[in-house]
């Protein structure tokens, strides 16, 4: 922490790249450039606050059935969400305890039904595992992850 009681404190930044326009507005306390940069890039590449997010995270002992069940829910995903979905790609870390991982994310317009979007990915997740080969897949959402 920095400054407590009312006296002044000192922040050290270390970056890879200082002269990225984040660590400039830092720097030179300007939080209403930031805010606009930010909030344009969030518009832009389909973030809240303008859009809503589903990470479905799939998890299995056995990297062949993990990567052919996310091949095969994608499919699913992608005929009634298309676009909306990124993915299937493993997290910075694709493997915890004896489990190998790959995410998807979904995007949904604020505008638009999320109810229905929830259904329609929660109807991908049942159908992916009526197939037995893809029971043992274990399918996690978050909604609006921090």
């Amino acid at each position: 922490r920095a400054g407590r009681s009312g006296s002044r404190g000192q922040v050290i930044i270390q970056a890879s790249r200082p002269d990225n326009y984040i660590i400039r507005d830092v720097v030179d306390n300007n939080y209403q450039h930031m805010y606009e940069q930010q909030i344009s890039e969030r518009e832009e590449f389909h973030y809240p606050p303008f859009y809503r997010i589903i990470r479905l995270t799939l998890k299995h002992k056995k990297e062949p059935v993990l990567h052919k069940a996310a091949t095969h829910l994608e499919r699913l995903l992608k005929k009634n969400l298309g676009s909306r979905v990124t993915g299937p790609q493993p997290p910075i870390i694709s493997r915890v305890q004896s489990f190998y991982i790959q995410q998807f994310l979904i995007r949904i317009e604020r505008e638009k039904s999320f109810s229905k979007a929830r259904r329609l990915v929660l109807t991908a997740v049942d159908d992916l595992h009526k197939t037995p080969y893809y029971r043992s897949v274990i399918v996690q959402p978050d909604v609006d992850p921090v």
